[in-house]
């Protein structure tokens, strides 16, 4: 097994079992293999670095949960299920941590006394599904969990509710609602402290301030979110947030900033296995590679993008890196394959209701469809777009839009 994963792992087990325990366990697996170092600021070794995901750890963790199982009481063991659930879904074995998650709900579909550990299984699994785009499921799971949250009066488990239905509208650039939950989220912090979830809120709330093109906004929130998850060492945060940095950098064109940004969540990623922002900043930095016209660096980028993604079945992530594949092939003329690299994107931003991600596929599509000659589309494309614009109040990218309109021929003009 992955030698982060088994020092993860066994972290968990030192909250239930003693430590000469748990080295003769796993002195029986006899399974570890360590990590290869790396230097992450170095391309070559970002792209080159070892993904892991497979079969031999899903062995491991039914192992894992087998011995727990004969070892520990009830309360205790559904704990560590939810532990190990929680560890799973970070390092991308989402099919995994929702098997784990729905475990959980049916051990104690009929237990009062554990209802907060089903509804804490119901959150996960809303995560597992918000990870993956599957909306609907994701919202109900949500719905499910903040039930049991408010008949206990579970203000932390209420305020993760309203995190997470505001991360889900967000993610699919419904800024209003997004807004709204947050808020109603902070609302549940005010008389109960909880550094964490503050922290999440500030950094949601910048990720919106980033669509509405409110960089400085954005970029404070960030700042202070990292703070105080450098005060918690939450080290998957830490790096998210650095990846929100670099996105807004990327949007300021302030590409060495970004990569600086970009390479910095790599780094603290590959060292701990979390597969989902490695996918991102891959994507971030591809895209700056492409912007640039360095095209073999971006198609790099995106190959190891993809590989990820698919694994962890991340549609939107695959509907980005075609979205940069497509600037690739731009950039080297090849107009008729980037086109349809842009229409893969747009039908699965499309399909998953990402309607940011879809205005910004519909833009990048009209600017090629100008460059063909073919002034007709461009428009029809760039309309779509400033629709959405005009929506979430993005003022100057609606300027640019509506300037590039009245550019692209008198007859095109509006």
């Amino acid at each position: 097994m992955n030698s982060v994963i088994y020092s993860k792992i066994k972290n968990i087990l030192s909250n239930f079992f003693p430590e000469n325990e748990i080295e003769s366990f796993w002195n029986e697996l006899n399974n570890s293999t360590p990590d290869s170092s790396f230097d992450p600021k170095k391309d070559d070794l970002q792209t080159e670095a070892e993904i892991s995901i497979g079969m031999d750890k899903r062995a491991q963790i039914d192992i894992v949960i087998t011995y727990a199982e004969d070892k520990l009481e009830k309360d205790k063991f559904l704990d560590l299920l939810l532990s190990l659930g929680d560890l799973m879904i970070v390092n991308g074995e989402l099919d995994v941590a929702e098997e784990i998650n729905k475990d959980i709900i049916s051990k104690t579909e009929k237990d009062v006394y554990n209802e907060i550990l089903r509804a804490k299984a119901y959150l996960a699994i809303a995560k597992i599904n918000w990870q993956q785009s599957i909306w609907d499921d994701a919202f109900r799971c949500t719905r499910l969990a903040y039930y049991i949250f408010t008949r206990h009066e579970d203000i932390n488990g209420c305020a993760k509710c309203e995190n997470m239905l505001g991360t889900i509208y967000g993610e699919r650039g419904e800024i209003e609602k997004a807004t709204n939950h947050f808020e109603r989220g902070k609302a549940y912090l005010y008389n109960h402290s909880n550094l964490e979830m503050e922290a999440m809120f500030e950094t949601n709330l910048g990720v919106l301030y980033n669509m509405q093109e409110q960089y400085p906004k954005a970029l404070r929130n960030y700042r202070n979110s990292l703070r105080n998850y450098k005060k918690l060492n939450n080290s998957r945060l830490i790096a998210r947030v650095h990846h929100n940095m670099g996105m807004v950098k990327t949007k300021m064109e302030n590409y060495e900033g970004a990569l600086q940004d970009f390479n910095e969540c790599i780094n603290v990623s590959l060292q701990n296995n979390y597969l989902s922002n490695c996918a991102i900043s891959y994507i971030g930095k591809a895209y700056i590679y492409a912007k640039t016209k360095r095209s073999e660096l971006a198609e790099v980028f995106t190959d190891k993008a993809m590989e990820i993604a698919y694994k962890l079945n991340d549609t939107l992530t695959i509907a980005d890196t075609y979205r940069v594949k497509a600037l690739i092939q731009e950039n080297i003329g090849d107009l008729e394959f980037s086109e349809e690299l842009f229409e893969n994107s747009l039908r699965l931003n499309k399909d998953k209701k990402n309607k940011i991600n879809e205005a910004e596929a519909s833009e990048e599509l009209a600017r090629l469809y100008e460059k063909a000659e073919n002034p007709k589309e461009a428009k029809e494309h760039m309309k779509k777009a400033i629709r959405y614009y005009k929506k979430i109040k993005a003022e100057k990218k609606v300027e640019n839009i509506q300037e590039y309109l009245q550019s692209i021929t008198p007859a095109a003009a509006v």
